[in-house]
């Protein structure tokens, strides 16, 4: 199968394949890497037995509610949840916490899964907001370990977030110390699965990750079946001969996981791989079946990227060098050799290429329910209004204002936001914005002064601009007059937003502006000039 991104996709989230019904097997593969012969072995034990009984949960959840997780993520994390509430039961206990700069315990205590219980959960899902701040998630962690009470005998964590974190190396060591399992459920159309992985799988227990559009109840019932199912213990491989290098094993392995091994021998292997397991003071076993000859270099490429999750220093780059991975310590650099017609006659130009942020970041867009068009919501209207007249440019929907705008109920709201603090707003949206069609929508709640509309729709009907074009001259226009400075990331935008405009054109689109408007300070907007004619539809 060949999978291509449709023309227009951008790479803001993260590419997510779902297979379905396919039956897990063990297996094994082995192919040359260099003068040592590298195997994968591959192993899908059954854990699961008719004496096995789900045992009880001892649950606290732990919310990320910083800024980062405004918008979706907070919509994924409340409908994980959702899910969760209805795989309690009575036996169960659970506690509630939220954190951001700081850590808030709104369950400070194991509480019994009862319907009281349960009723008090599901309000404060409900209520849950991304309004905490930053993200320190090691002293929320640590807060959460030591403080919730009924947890000093057993209890796992379920962490809800993101993974847009800081001082991740003190978080994985704080989880390790504290002797209680990490379910980490990430929940973003990227997050930061190195990290959430890490902090699970080292602490014996397990990472899904959830994008805006999967399937949050298969996801929660794939961690609650870990924390209540069988585990085994004291997990390990053997090869046959000694390795000359290995990746790491987990502490544990639960049921329905597979389990991806890799090493490398000196000699090709003459035995099939043999796992063996512990579960209540019993041991098992299973093997990988026939070893398998692979001639396919993406094996070895594969070996070394695990290999390279467990390297530092001169021994990660060294692997990167040889395998050809990105990484933290490599680039990737991107050759294009041209015929000699084609060949550049001068030095190269720099040119900056930005960093897309995740699709709906903090907020900004949705990849839930993205609008196909831009349109500004009115107040409501008496009924003896007339229905709004509308016209449309391109892909945007605008409203059109008359120039009466005192007897106009659909006018933009007036708020007290005058023109300094409009600029302001534009600049600080701009330092987490790439798309200017939703930093638009955004300005455009603001509610910009008297006359803004009416002057954007005689840019876009009589000068030929597009709407993001029309509100850059305008943004320019308004900056230049208030003599306020724009960010590097404003400027970008705006820049991008005029497209081929010229200077000099843009210089006379300013000047037509100006003439409409008689006066306007840093402090109030000014009167709009009223239109010598009607603009058509």
């Amino acid at each position: 199968m060949t999978v291509t991104l449709a023309p227009g996709a951008k790479l803001d989230r993260d590419v997510v394949i779902n297979f379905d019904g396919l039956t897990g097997r063990s297996f094994a593969l082995s192919g040359p890497d260099e003068r040592a012969e590298v195997v994968l072995a591959s192993f899908c034990p059954d854990l699961s037995g008719p004496e096995v009984k789900p045992g009880p949960l001892r649950l606290k959840i732990l919310v990320d509610c910083s800024g980062s997780m405004n918008g979706d993520s907070m919509e994924g994390a409340k409908e994980a949840m959702r899910r969760l509430l209805k795989q309690l039961g009575p036996l169960d206990a659970v506690s509630y916490s939220r954190f951001g700069s700081y850590v808030q315990h709104d369950m400070n205590r194991l509480t019994a899964c009862d319907p009281e219980g349960l009723a008090v959960l599901g309000r404060l899902i409900e209520a849950t907001v991304a309004d905490l701040g930053g993200t320190a998630m090691n002293e929320a962690i640590i807060s959460t370990f030591k403080d919730i009470s009924g947890s000093e005998d057993r209890a796992d964590l379920l962490l809800i977030t993101d993974g847009d974190i800081w001082d991740t190396a003190n978080t994985v060591k704080t989880a390790l110390q504290s002797g209680q399992r990490v379910f980490a459920i990430g929940v973003s159309s990227a997050p930061a699965e190195s990290l959430l992985r890490k902090l699970a799988e080292e602490t014996g227990g397990a990472c899904e990750l959830i994008s805006p559009r999967d399937d949050f109840e298969a996801a929660i019932s794939r961690q609650l079946n870990r924390m209540r199912g069988q585990k085994a213990a004291e997990v390990e491989i053997d090869w046959g001969a000694e390795p000359v290098w290995r990746t790491v094993l987990p502490k544990y392995l639960y049921d329905g996981e597979t389990l991806h091994i890799f090493a490398a021998f000196e000699r090709p292997l003459q035995n099939t791989p043999k796992l063996k397991w512990r579960v209540n003071g019993q041991d098992h076993f299973a093997r990988a079946g026939e070893i398998i000859v692979c001639d396919n270099p993406d094996l070895r490429r594969l070996g070394g990227r695990q290999r390279l999750e467990m390297a530092d220093g001169q021994e990660a780059l060294n692997l990167a060098m040889k395998y050809q991975l990105v990484s933290s310590q490599s680039s990737l650099f991107l050759i294009q050799v041209r015929e000699a017609g084609e060949k550049a006659q001068g030095l190269p130009k720099l040119r900056q290429v930005e960093q897309m942020l995740a699709a709906g970041y903090g907020g900004l867009g949705s990849v839930l329910n993205r609008p196909n068009a831009m349109s500004y919501s009115p107040p409501p209207s008496r009924a003896s209004r007339s229905p709004m007249p509308r016209m449309r440019i391109r892909n945007y929907e605008v409203l059109h204002y008359s120039s009466d705008c005192d007897d106009n109920p659909f006018a933009p709201p007036h708020r007290e936001f005058p023109p300094r603090k409009f600029l302001a707003e534009f600049n600080r949206l701009a330092l987490v914005s790439t798309d200017f069609s939703d930093l638009i929508d955004e300005m455009e709640k603001l509610g910009p002064g008297r006359g803004w509309p009416e002057v954007l729709e005689e840019l876009v009907n009589n000068e030929g601009l597009d709407l993001p074009g029309a509100w850059a001259v305008m943004l320019y226009w308004l900056a230049d007059k208030l003599a306020i400075a724009l960010n590097r990331s404003a400027r970008r935008l705006l820049r991008r937003a005029l497209g081929e405009v010229t200077d000099t054109r843009q210089n006379a689109l300013r000047a037509k502006i100006e003439s409409h408007f008689l006066s306007i300070t840093a402090e109030n907007w000014g009167r709009l000039v009223p239109l010598e004619e009607d603009l058509p539809f």
